[in-house]
This record gives C-alpha cells, sequence and structure tokens, in this order.
C-alpha cells in the first residue's frame, strides 16, 4: 500500500481521487496548494507519490515541486495539468517532477501509473539515501582538505564500491538498461586500449562508460520506457538525460568520475555535429565520448529494447561501418572493426538465436 499526497486546490477534485485511490487500496493525504503540500511533505514520515495539480493559488505546482525535490524527499512526483503543452512539461521536469497526467484524470490510467511509480519507489528512496552519502562524502573532502582521488589512495575500495552503487543505482531503474551498461563498459574499455590508450585511461573509461546513461534517472517512466516512437516533445525531454547525469557527475573530484561526467554529456554527440546537446564537431567531442558512442550505438542496435527488436550482430558491424565519419570518429570505428573476432563470441553467446530478420524504426534518432 502506498501513501499518496492529493494536491489539489479543487475539493471536488480532491475528494474524486482521494475516493478512487482509496479504492485501489492506498492511503491518501490531501492539501490544498503548493505550500500546504511542501509543509505536509516536510514532517510526514514517509510519502511515496505525490500527485501534484499544477495551477494553484499561494504557490503553484512547479515551484512545489521544487521544493519537495530540495528537501530531498524520496517521493514519485506526478504533475497533474490540462496544459500540456511542451513549455509547461519542460519547466516541471526541470523542477523534478517524474511524470504527468492530462486532466481530467482517467481512472483507469491513474491506476497503472500508480502501479507503475509504486515500482519505482524503492528506487527513489534508495537514490535519495545515496545522494546523502555523496554529500558527506564531499563535505568530508572539504573540510580536511583531502581529494576524492586522496580519499581513494586510503581506502582503494572505494571508488569501486561508489561505482558499484551507481550501477544498482541504474539496475533498480531498468534491470535491461544496466546490462546494457555493463556490456557498454567492457566494450569501452576493450575499445580504448585498441586504441593505444595509456593504461589508466583504459581503466577509467571503462570503469566510467557504464554510467553514460545515469542521467536517465532524470527523465520520467512514460517517457523512458514508453514502447512507442517519441514525441517530439517527449524527445526534447529524452535528450535532457546527457545534462543531468553531466551534472550529477562533475560535482566530484574523482578522476574517473570526471571521466564519467565528459562521456555523460558526449555520447549522443556526432561526428558530423548533428547531435546533442552541444552539436559538437569531429575532434571537439572528447574522445572517451567518441568511444562510448560506438559501444553504446552497437549494443543497442543488436539487443532488443522496449521500443525495438534486436538486429543480426553481423548487421550491426555493418552499420557502425556505414557511419564512419558521419556520425562516429573514423579511427575509433577502424579500431572496434578490429577487434570484431573479440567482441563477436560475447554476444553470440548471450543473443544465439534471438536475432530478427525484421526491425522496428530506431527511437534514439
Amino acid at each position: 500500500m502506498a501513501k499518496v499526497l492529493i494536491v489539489d486546490d479543487d475539493p471536488i477534485t480532491r475528494a474524486v481521487l482521494s475516493k478512487g485511490i482509496g479504492n485501489m487500496g492506498h492511503e491518501t493525504i490531501q492539501a490544498s496548494n503548493g505550500l500546504e503540500a511542501v509543509q505536509i511533505a516536510s514532517r510526514e514520515s514517509r510519502i511515496d507519490i505525490v500527485l501534484m495539480d499544477v495551477v494553484m493559488p499561494i504557490m503553484d505546482g512547479i515551484e512545489a515541486t521544487r521544493q519537495i525535490r530540495s528537501l530531498e524527499i524520496p517521493a514519485v512526483i506526478m504533475v497533474l495539468t490540462s496544459d500540456d503543452s511542451n513549455d509547461t512539461i519542460r519547466k516541471a521536469v526541470h523542477a523534478g517532477a517524474d511524470d504527468y497526467l492530462n486532466k481530467p484524470v482517467n481512472q483507469g490510467q491513474l491506476s497503472t501509473r500508480l502501479d507503475l511509480a509504486l515500482k519505482a519507489s524503492g528506487f527513489y528512496r534508495y537514490r535519495n539515501k545515496f545522494a546523502s552519502q555523496m554529500e558527506s562524502l564531499s563535505d568530508v573532502s572539504v573540510k580536511d582538505g583531502s581529494s576524492m582521488e586522496r580519499m581513494v589512495e586510503k581506502n582503494e575500495s572505494l571508488l569501486s564500491d561508489l561505482l558499484g552503487t551507481l550501477n544498482l543505482v541504474a539496475k533498480m531503474r531498468d534491470n535491461q538498461t544496466y546490462e546494457h551498461t555493463a556490456r557498454v563498459g567492457w566494450l569501452s574499455g576493450l575499445l580504448a586500449k585498441h586504441m593505444g590508450e595509456p593504461g589508466d585511461e583504459v581503466v577509467a573509461i571503462g570503469l566510467a562508460a557504464p554510467l553514460h546513461d545515469l542521467g536517465k534517472i532524470g527523465v520520467p517512466d512514460s517517457i523512458l520506457l514508453k514502447p512507442d516512437k517519441l514525441t517530439d516533445r517527449e524527445w526534447e525531454v529524452m535528450k535532457e538525460h546527457t545534462v543531468y547525469g553531466w551534472k550529477l557527475l562533475n560535482r566530484f573530484s574523482s578522476g574517473v568520475l570526471k571521466t564519467a561526467a565528459t562521456i555523460a554529456l558526449s555520447h549522443h554527440e556526432r561526428w558530423d555535429g548533428k547531435g546533442y546537446p552541444r552539436g559538437l564537431k569531429g575532434d571537439e567531442i572528447a574522445l572517451e565520448g567518441r568511444i562510448v558512442t560506438v559501444a553504446d550505438c552497437f549494443d543497442v542496435i543488436v539487443t532488443p529494447r522496449p521500443y525495438k527488436k534486436s538486429r543480426p550482430i553481423s548487421w550491426g558491424f555493418d552499420e557502425i561501418a556505414s557511419l564512419s565519419g558521419k556520425q562516429f570518429c573514423p579511427k575509433t570505428v577502424e579500431a572496434f572493426l578490429d577487434m570484431r573476432q573479440e567482441i563477436e563470441p560475447r554476444y553470440r553467446a548471450n543473443y544465439e538465436g534471438k536475432e530478427e530478420d525484421t526491425i522496428e524504426p530506431e527511437r534514439e534518432r
């Protein structure tokens, strides 16, 4: 059973939602505006889900969402709005909302979305705990004048534990994503080594690459797990995951986490300058970003996703080759193709007999 905070200035809407959610077996609390919602959230020991109206007196839902997030309350926040314009949804997402529902709310859709939110609630509590721990580590680093590198020297398992925890966060959100990131880490390290990078850089890229999509924890499940093609508005929200990841990882002084931040920000840039978020071109793109984008795209091509079937492994190599000088760095592609005999057996072991002759359109443009 979840504890759901319903925030709406219309008492009839609150009553209808409360009754419906109560019939689903959940406990409800009500607030008539954003300020009251923030006050309730700050004093309640546990709130799993917040249904937040956008347009309200005293404090609107966007500001209330922002303040609840600043309090580090690990609740799934779904905004309720009759205005589903790009601007409104973007503001809600940037404030910290996880999902949205159009008003008037359909009870059947609400039930499904609450079930999805409940599945994610454990992830949110874990993420909140992890963020608090990392704040503590940062404070210690500042107070005693040591850097994360110095701390790692004193405790060699610290960085390993940290990276393992970040990967666990990804796994709790989506196990398929976790498996994808693990393969991308292996493949990126292999590629960096083949390109002649120094040993410490190879290790750093191999450890950092699995965190390339960490920013997707800031993307609503309704978009991240959507089985259909994304709308233009949803795609704009999805692209923000590169910036979210950079902001999460760039706060720390560890060399590996700095590498991870660079990868998170740059792994959707293209050699021809048509990528995002900054539209970098050629050598303007960091080498680690160029490496991970090849590894990431190959894995996406040859493995199934909620929105696409898998393609044959041989087709994946051909596709990477065909995009050399367009999407991918030519030298990186050359190194990747040279490693085909090392790469192919791992994928065949996992996906033998699962390749598809046909495929739906790729979502990640």
